[in-house]
């Protein structure tokens, strides 16, 4: 903190810089607590250990993938292939990111589905089911991944199935669909809500960086006992959830909802088609 004086605008780092640049972060956080996270605080530590487990297993993904290889290529002693169960270092990166990109590609298509699906369920049944739902299906991943590493005739299957699982709520989009929610209630700061949201996930996907750096350098192939860690994490996850409040507002009166959901969908991908089709957007896809 220099304390520059640059205008009105700055009229709290000026005040911030009179106290100390340490002082002045105290304050802010002491600000943020109050006016957001201590009003509703289990629905951010939902969402920062969900966020944040889910970057660890994101990043471990590709790890464990490359562990599920198998060849008759013996493994030498003290050399690290990727696999305990195949000693050609190559074939194990080449079939483990096989195997990653067919899970990946499976978890984004599912992802564009449930994401809208997602959004109208929290329209129609309240944003708690879907919050309930969405951390029932990473606890379920969790588990897959997990079982995968017992039954390894089937793991590649099991790893597919397990990631898709993933895809079946975007929980970044449903974080700014609550926080969007909070700001809006009486004597909410928007800001706040919004920042301490991006501070409490960034701190624990941070944490869940560390944990994957830890795993990796440590070189480790021990996925089953990682798995079944993480499964009774997410489903602590699950309790908590439990606990979580309501936060979708009181719907108008006037408002109207479509009889289903898949009605929902269906209106949803017309007025899409509508806008590709607008002649403004027609004239740029065709430039």
């Amino acid at each position: 903190c220099n304390g520059a004086q640059t205008g009105t605008r700055l009229k709290s780092l000026q005040w911030g810089t009179s106290y100390g640049c340490g002082s002045f972060l105290a304050q802010v956080m002491l600000i943020l607590l109050e006016r957001a996270f201590l009003r509703t605080p289990l629905v951010y530590l939902q969402f920062a250990l969900v966020l944040g487990i889910l970057f660890c297993v994101n990043l471990l993904e590709l790890n464990f993938a490359r562990s599920l290889v198998e060849c008759d290529v013996p493994v030498l002693k003290g050399e690290f292939t990727g696999s305990a169960f195949c000693g050609d270092r190559a074939l194990v990166i080449g079939q483990g990111q096989r195997f990653y990109a067919q899970a990946n590609c499976l978890e984004h298509v599912v992802g564009a589905v449930g994401l809208l699906s997602a959004a109208l369920i929290a329209d129609r049944y309240g944003r708690r089911v879907v919050l309930i739902a969405g951390a029932t299906f990473i606890w379920a991943s969790s588990v897959v991944f997990w079982v995968s590493t017992i039954y390894r005739s089937h793991a590649a299957t099991l790893y597919v199935f397990a990631q898709a699982l993933q895809g079946l709520l975007n929980f970044d989009c449903l974080a700014g669909i609550i926080a969007g929610d909070l700001s809006d209630l009486p004597d909410a700061d928007a800001e706040s809500v919004f920042t301490v949201m991006f501070i409490s996930a960034a701190i624990l996907r941070l944490l869940g960086g560390l944990g994957y750096v830890v795993f990796s350098v440590s070189q480790s192939l021990n996925f089953q006992a990682l798995w079944f860690w993480v499964s009774i994490a997410t489903f602590g996850c699950v309790l908590l959830t439990l606990w979580c409040p309501e936060t979708l507002p009181k719907k108008c009166d006037g408002l109207k909802q479509p009889p289903s959901v898949m009605e929902g969908i269906r209106k949803e991908l017309e007025q899409f088609k509508e806008m590709l089709g607008s002649e403004p957007i027609a004239r740029r896809l065709a430039a």
